[in-house]
């Protein structure tokens, strides 16, 4: 690979452009990994370190001996040394082979002596030996302080630590800390003497010492308690007591000396009240429109803390509406039981947006980019705006990196010229895709994708799906930003072949359709027209196996309010649709498909997790005695409902125990989590549901219920589940239970 760097002046005063001009050489493979002196390891495991399917680079092989030295740090031979002591390039075959050499070192066997409760497995991310690589005498000095420190964390203030280096023999030496605890020190109570308002309740909760309880330590920690005591007195001002005091804290002992009683007094003084906000300097600009942005009201408690903050809005409301240059001054005044809150305002000139240049759009043209961003020449200068141009840029999916810089700000130019810098990634991408799961078996996916289809920085994708039971062919197009606005409007076309339990149907079709994503809430609105052949199948009706044509408008909403999309923990996701189905050719069958979904997480403890779901799809007639599509009715039992079931096999079954599908489907799913390390869980879970023509057909005879337990893998795009579901109520012909395998959540 070779660089070369030019230079040429540019049409603006006192500026140039360098071009980097890049010319790649080969890419080198690995042919030969070669180790010597490993005689703790097998060259096998060495070797996968290396990654030799990779292609070779300087990076990756420093990254290679890194890992391979922390490999032997965790066996034990803390001092090992791995070089490469040859390096052979064959620029004919464009190989490269590598001689690795290992000096081991002696091994350290390290060991806890005086208390259960702390041992190798616990204690190696405290210890410092393991770590720097090294077992001298300064390097066990530190250990132990290191481990005197978590122990004075977890309750033993007075805490010692003894240790011994011993040599075994030549090859091998036994690090050994003796641990003297003492006595567990741990918070009994707190207490606050004078407060009348707020309680004790909303004080604990903020400080950072705890009462013990089974939940939470409670360890003392004094270097805190100043900290709290400031926590506590922020709280009472918060809360309007602007007078309010906190004394240092008082600190007993119980009659046995392990635990401590804390006690704060507390002078909560009179309750202020706001009685003005004014603002000096707002010329043309509206004093309610400002109030608006302040939590501080009139009439309303006096919350001194949140002053810092609501001057940053007034600073930001004034940068955003044309004014950069904003100078504010606020000051307050408490007069007993009134504060006056006042604004000294200088906005400075008026400012707004100039030229906007882009730099490095190749294949992209200027005028899509100009109608992505959302702010254009003239426009009054906006922060906001202009930091939100460069996501709308980031969103299309055109680029890998997007800079916007605002130039003269630092002068204070009353015109601020844009420099947009881009970085388009390779626009043509080719994926490959496999799945597996229980219900739907192998499936292969090849996605081939343009990210800048005609230089307009739109999307479009050839998707072709082959299986066992599916096989689909797609084109679509996307647009990320439709007309300049946030809304996605994709169009699509498909060829689409499924054999599911109760039917197999091919499939013609097309759609468009809009989406749109606020912090929490997604909307989707979406048409599609399609061609249905019955292929096969049973069904309780048998005009249900009919061709049809089928015009669908579909709405959907959803508020998610989990902490993570992979791996939620804590909080709820709802969503609720509603899709309405025309029969163009067949029958003439109108009608709707209703869906309500919701799911809760809550974790009580630290290592699991209860989550919770519902959920309630029908089919509601939009004219009398209409004849549902067999494509169109509702499954019960598989990966992905009941578990324990075959592929809709928990439904209505005809006299050849074949399932019928069914319109009105209600499922429960609980399941509890147990953390075992950052990717692996285990599970137990309870499912459950009915599949009925009806509501008012659901009985204990149709409710069909499972539980099991699982194994999860976490990935940053959701968990790999192995689940065994054993069925509660068997009928005749139905197994003990079954096993799944599948690729993301439940629901």
């Amino acid at each position: 690979t070779q660089v070369r760097v030019s230079t040429k002046p540019t049409d603006r005063e006192n500026h140039i452009a360098v071009t980097f001009h890049v010319t790649k050489g080969d890419r080198l493979r690995y042919a030969e990994v070669f180790f010597q002196g490993n005689k703790a390891a097998a060259s096998g495991r060495l070797y996968a370190y290396v990654r030799p399917m990779k292609l070779y680079s300087e990076r990756r092989l420093k990254n290679a001996l890194r890992e391979m030295t922390f490999y032997y740090r965790n066996k034990g031979y803390l001092k090992a040394k791995i070089r490469v002591i040859e390096k052979k390039i064959d620029w004919e075959k464009n190989r490269v082979s590598l001689r690795l050499r290992i000096n081991e070192g002696p091994r350290v066997k390290v060991f806890f002596r005086g208390t259960r409760h702390y041992r190798l497995a616990s204690m190696k991310e405290t210890i410092t030996l393991f770590k720097e690589g090294n077992f001298d005498i300064v390097e066990i000095q530190m250990s132990a302080a290191a481990i005197e420190q978590r122990l004075r964390q977890d309750g033993y203030p007075d805490a010692k630590i003894n240790y011994k280096k011993e040599r075994i023999r030549p090859d091998l030496y036994h690090v050994v800390f003796y641990i003297h605890p003492g006595k567990s020190v741990l918070i009994k109570d707190i207490a606050f003497k004078g407060n009348q308002d707020v309680s004790d309740g909303k004080l604990k909760k903020q400080l950072f010492n705890k009462k013990h309880t089974l939940a939470q330590k409670g360890v003392f920690q004094k270097d805190l308690l100043e900290e709290d005591r400031k926590i506590a007195l922020e709280i009472f001002r918060s809360k309007g007591f602007a007078h309010a005091a906190v004394s240092p804290p008082k600190i007993a002992m119980t009659s046995s000396q392990t635990r401590y009683l804390i006690e704060y007094a507390v002078e909560e003084g009179p309750m202020v009240f706001v009685k003005a906000i004014a603002f000096r300097g707002l010329d043309d600009f509206s004093k309610k429109e400002l109030l608006k942005k302040m939590e501080n009201e009139e009439g309303k408690p006096f919350n001194q803390t949140l002053l810092p903050e609501e001057k940053d809005r007034v600073v930001r409301f004034f940068k955003n509406s044309g004014y950069p240059y904003i100078h504010v001054i606020q000051n307050f005044e408490v007069d007993g039981k009134a504060a006056t809150i006042s604004y000294e305002i200088e906005k400075g000139p008026p400012v707004r947006i100039g030229e906007i240049l882009f730099v490095g759009d190749v294949l992209t043209g200027v005028k899509p980019l100009k109608k992505t961003l959302g702010i254009k020449t003239g426009d009054p200068y906006s922060e906001k705006r202009v930091v939100e141009a460069g996501l709308n840029l980031r969103r299309l999916g055109t680029f890998n990196a997007v800079e916007v810089e605002a130039v003269g700000l630092e002068e204070k130019e009353t015109t601020i010229p844009l420099l947009i810098t881009v970085e388009e990634r390779q626009p043509f991408v080719l994926d490959l895709e496999t799945q597996f799961s229980t219900d739907k078996r192998y499936t292969g996916t090849l996605k081939f994708t343009n990210y800048n289809s005609f230089g307009w920085a739109k999307q479009t994708r050839m998707e072709l799906t082959g299986g066992i039971d599916k096989n689909r062919a797609e084109l679509s197009w996307l647009d990320p930003r439709f007309l300049g606005a946030d809304v996605q409007m994709t169009l699509a076309g498909w060829m689409d072949y499924e054999k599911r339990a109760i039917e197999t149907s091919l499939q013609t079709g097309g759609a468009f359709s809009f989406f749109r994503q606020f912090r929490r809430f997604a909307f989707l609105g979406r048409y599609q027209l399609t061609k249905t052949y019955g292929v096969g199948g049973q069904a309780a009706d048998p005009n249900a196996l009919r061709d049809s044509v089928l015009s669908e408008v579909s709405l959907s909403g959803s508020y998610d309010r989990r902490d993570s999309f992979a791996d939620p923990s804590r909080g709820f996701f709802t969503l609720v649709g509603a899709r309405l189905f025309n029969e163009i050719r067949g029958l003439g069958a109108d009608f709707a498909k209703l869906r309500n979904v919701f799911s809760y997480y809550l974790t009580p403890f630290h290592l699991i997790t209860f989550a919770s779901t519902m959920r309630l799809d029908r089919i509601q007639d939009l004219v009398e005695a209409a004849s549902i599509p067999q494509r169109e009715l509702y499954g019960l039992g598989g990966d992905d409902t009941l578990r324990g079931f075959g592929e809709d096999r928990a439904g209505p079954l005809d006299a050849n125990n074949n399932p019928l599908g069914g319109r009105t489907r209600i499922i429960f799913n609980e399941e509890m989590k147990i953390r075992l390390s950052r990717q692996f869980q285990v599970a137990g879970f309870y499912d459950g549901g009915s599949l009925t023509d009806g509501l008012d057909d659901i009985s204990p005879g149709t409710y069909r219920n499972s539980y099991g337990f699982g194994l999860r893998y976490i990935t940053p795009v959701g968990p790999i589940r192995a689940d065994y579901g054993i069925i509660i109520d068997r009928q005749p012909n139905e197994s003990f239970g079954r096993f799944h395998l599948t690729f993301g959540y439940l629901f």
